[in-house]
């Protein structure tokens, strides 16, 4: 995003990834329960609405949420998705504002060596906030360490003590 020019924000409902993101450079943050928001982000983008939009999480009201800022012509890709709470589409709305609705799970093996040529070029780096031995695999899911994490959680596999 910002690597190509692009004003990145970030919508969330836990303070501590508000300001990871903005330390991370993120132009705006916004907390998700904040009733405004469709608003502040039109107004942020002169009335448009987003480019792009990302949506992580992946479920019906997140999906419905962004598409009442997505610009006509823009593009909404879903990273997330939560089989017990399917989406519903609407097609009228994507056929009338011309919205493209991606899908995507890491990227091609093109656009994942670009990414590791970032980051071995120190223009990219990675957000691991938690380095663990194997022996805490079981405390990751039974603290439910993954969801209250902000960034990834990396296993270190040289430690099976």
């Amino acid at each position: 995003g910002k690597m190509i020019g692009a004003e990145v924000g970030g919508i969330d409902l836990r303070p501590e990834s508000l300001r990871v993101a903005k330390e991370l450079g993120a132009d705006f943050v916004l907390d998700a329960s904040d009733e405004n928001m469709v608003e502040k982000i039109l107004d942020w983008s002169g009335g448009l609405g987003a480019d792009v939009i990302i949506d992580g999480v992946g479920i019906a009201g997140t999906f419905s949420t962004a598409l009442k800022y997505l610009k006509r012509g823009g593009r909404l890709v879903l990273m997330g998705y939560d089989p017990l709470n399917p989406i519903p589409l609407d097609a009228l709305g994507m056929h009338y504002n011309e919205w493209s609705i991606l899908g995507s799970r890491l990227g091609t093996k093109q656009e994942l060596t670009e990414i590791m040529n970032l980051i071995g070029q120190d223009k990219l780096k990675p957000l691991v906030t938690e380095v663990l031995d194997m022996k805490d695999v079981n405390r990751i899911f039974n603290e439910n360490l993954i969801e209250k994490n902000i960034g990834r959680i990396v296993l270190d596999c040289n430690n099976f003590s």
